[in-house]
């Protein structure tokens, strides 16, 4: 289908995506429009509730249960691990028109693109 968008959204949750019990490094997120100050042009903190989207991260469809952004997770630093978006990240969100409801959940295909990074502590 046509895509349409962007549409400016907020982070509102996150979860990851499963197969067989095994985390895939994918990430389902949810994301409301953000409400637009008119006259500023300017984003508030608030969102439209009735507007509210899964969505995936572009960045993540690549990766695997033991690879994410083309690193393996086992060559990672002990206490280090792959990050979603954060909860509360403004992204542009491209939505193609459907209604159709896939195994993930998803009613809509929306996406966008936000780099993932490591975080961890390094040790002593």
């Amino acid at each position: 289908g046509k895509f349409v968008g962007p549409v400016a959204c907020k982070i509102t949750a996150v979860s990851p995506i499963t197969v067989g019990g095994v985390e895939q490094n994918i990430f389902k997120y949810t994301v409301q429009a953000l409400v637009w100050d008119q006259e500023n042009y300017v984003a508030s903190s608030d969102t439209y509730a009735n507007q509210e989207f899964f969505a995936l991260n572009m960045h993540e469809i690549g990766n695997t249960p033991t690879t994410a952004m083309g690193v393996s997770i086992a060559s990672l630093p002990t206490g280090f691990s792959f990050q979603s978006a954060p909860i509360g990240a403004g992204v542009l969100v491209w939505m193609a028109t459907g209604g159709a409801v896939d195994v993930n959940g998803f009613k809509t295909l929306a996406i966008f693109q936000w780099p993932n990074q490591f975080d961890g502590t390094c040790p002593p």
